[in-house]
């Protein structure tokens, strides 16, 4: 209930309030899941949100629900060289080789009016 609150801007939600019929979309969808990903270390599908809109029905599919299997990102240490990825480096020898001039497209464009 407070992800639905924060993610919809509304104070109170009942149990059996539609997310949908509430403001909710895909977008909003793709935003609860991660939510619920990050706050209670559950995997939900985004399907599973349109098949059970309401809070009542999603605590039936989260009760069943597996630990979430997406690793969490640790901050580790930089290394001081970061080697170039293929595309950087094909860049860089093509910018050597003949000038920065291929990336540039001349145009002239005349606009008339007020």
């Amino acid at each position: 209930v407070d992800i639905w609150q924060g993610l919809l801007g509304i104070d109170r939600i009942g149990i059996h309030d539609n997310f949908f019929e509430l403001g909710g979309h895909s977008l909003l969808v793709i935003r609860f899941t991660s939510a619920v990903q990050r706050s209670l270390d559950l995997s939900l599908s985004i399907r599973s949100v349109f098949e059970s809109p309401t809070i009542a029905g999603l605590s039936g599919v989260l009760s069943v629900s597996s630990a979430s299997t997406i690793p969490k990102i640790e901050k580790q240490e930089r290394p001081e060289y970061i080697p170039l990825s293929f595309t950087q480096e094909r860049m860089w020898f093509i910018d050597k080789l003949e000038g920065s001039l291929a990336y540039h497209i001349p145009q002239v464009i005349k606009v008339s009016g007020y």
